[in-house]
């Protein structure tokens, strides 16, 4: 979770946050592999050159919002 805002204390967040990381470092194999597969499906799911023409619009339309102001 993202730290809590000054001046709220940090020990109770640190303490989640390392209770998250050793549940990560302790995952079973078989679960490691799970959430590898999950990673490399989801990366399937986008083709670079779809990600790049998209890109370009967006960069296109934000040149075309500066250009008429």
């Amino acid at each position: 979770p993202p730290s809590p805002p000054p001046p709220e204390p940090l020990d109770a967040w640190a303490l989640q946050a390392a209770q998250v990381v050793n549940q990560l470092l302790n995952r079973s194999p078989a679960e490691q592999e799970r959430i590898r597969q999950l990673g490399f499906t989801q990366a399937s799911r986008f083709q670079l050159e779809s990600w790049l023409d998209q890109l370009e619009s967006h960069y296109l339309q934000a040149l075309a919002l500066q250009e008429s102001h």
